[in-house]
C-alpha cells in the first residue's frame, strides 16, 4: 500500500513552493518513504526468515540424526538378543540342576520306600 503524505503537509507545502513544486516535492517524498518502507519490510522479513530458519533443522542434519537414532536402537537389540540368550542358558543350566537335584532325591525316597515295602512284606510273612 503506497504511503500518502497527509493533506495538511500538502498543503502547507503548496503554500511555500507552489503548487506545482508541491506537487513533485510531496511525490519524490512519497516515493523515498514506499522505497524505504519497502526496504525495512524486505530487510525484517530476511531477518526473521534468518533468525526462525537458525533453530530449525536441515533435512540433512535430521536425516543424519534418525541415521544415528536407527544405529542406537540396532546396539540395543542385539545387546538385547544377547542378554536374552545369557539369560536362557543360565536358566536353563539352573532347571538342568534342579532337575539333577529332584532326581536323585526321588531315587532316594523310591531305594527308602522299596526297603520299607520289602520290610513290611518280610514281617507279614513271618506273621503268617
Amino acid at each position: 500500500m503506497p504511503f500518502t503524505i497527509p493533506a495538511e503537509v500538502y498543503i502547507e507545502f503548496e503554500e511555500v513552493f507552489g503548487k506545482e513544486r508541491a506537487q513533485r516535492i510531496i511525490k519524490a517524498f512519497e516515493t523515498m518513504i514506499d522505497t524505504e518502507i519497502a526496504n525495512k519490510w524486505s530487510q525484517t522479513k530476511f531477518e526473521l526468515r534468518d533468525e526462525l530458519l537458525k533453530d530449525l533443522v536441515t533435512k540433512v542434519e535430521f536425516e543424519a540424526k534418525i541415521r544415528a537414532l536407527e544405529a542406537r536402537i540396532e546396539t540395543l537389540r542385539d545387546e538385547l538378543i544377547a542378554r536374552n540368550e545369557s539369560l536362557r542358558a543360565e536358566l536353563m543350566e539352573k532347571t538342568e540342576s534342579v532337575k539333577n537335584e529332584l532326581t536323585v532325591k526321588i531315587e532316594s525316597v523310591r531305594g527308602e520306600l522299596t526297603e520299607k515295602i520289602e520290610s513290611v512284606r518280610v514281617e507279614l510273612r513271618q506273621g503268617d
